[in-house]
């Protein structure tokens, strides 16, 4: 086997630490001379990063205000039901007192059939149109606006109720038919719908 000459072996200098010298001295003295190229990597890594953490807040941002304008729309709604079953209330109130003061009337006047005399007078003494406003007391901007229609044609009350929260609105249409039997008056709810 014949020794490789002298001339084909390349020397590579080798380095020793001192005492005095530290280890980032040596390492720049090891790298290439391309100043500035960390900088743009650390510049490009930054910006990356940057826009990452933009669009992950504004992601969170616009979650968060759909959210709240889901509850708005949900709160419309229920004060809009409330609205309605206050509505509700105060017809079957009004109705049951007109029963019971024309029953009054007809006992004390003997007029005789008394049905026939309820009958006659009921649907011209109970209340036909009224409009009412609901407002919530809790600080913030939080009402229902109720329009109340009867129609003499086929005896039924007609509500709309209308919820209103901030900016979002949700409105509940209530059908309610009215009912006079013999010894009593009734009111039927037909329909109960939300109205888009």
């Amino acid at each position: 086997m014949s020794m490789p000459s002298l001339s084909k072996i390349r020397l590579y200098p080798v380095y020793k630490l001192s005492a005095t010298e530290d280890a980032f001295a040596m390492i720049k003295r090891h790298m290439p001379k391309h100043k500035g190229s960390a900088y743009i990597i650390v510049l490009l890594l930054v910006s990356v990063l940057s826009v990452l953490a933009l669009s992950i807040i504004s992601i969170a941002i616009l979650d968060y205000s759909i959210a709240k304008s889901d509850d708005s729309s949900h709160d419309a709604y229920y004060i809009a039901d409330g609205g309605a079953t206050a509505a509700l209330y105060e017809i079957k109130a009004q109705v049951k007192e007109t029963y019971d003061r024309l029953k009054q009337e007809a006992e004390n006047q003997g007029a005789l059939p008394l049905e026939q005399y309820i009958e006659q007078h009921f649907y011209d003494e109970i209340p036909t149109t009224y409009s009412t406003r609901i407002d919530f007391d809790d600080g913030e901007d939080r009402y229902s606006d109720v329009d109340v229609v009867f129609g003499n044609s086929d005896n039924t009350y007609t509500i709309q109720s209308r919820g209103h929260v901030k900016n979002a609105v949700s409105m509940v249409e209530v059908k309610a038919e009215v009912i006079l039997e013999q010894t009593a008056v009734v009111v039927e709810v037909n329909e109960w719908k939300e109205v888009r």
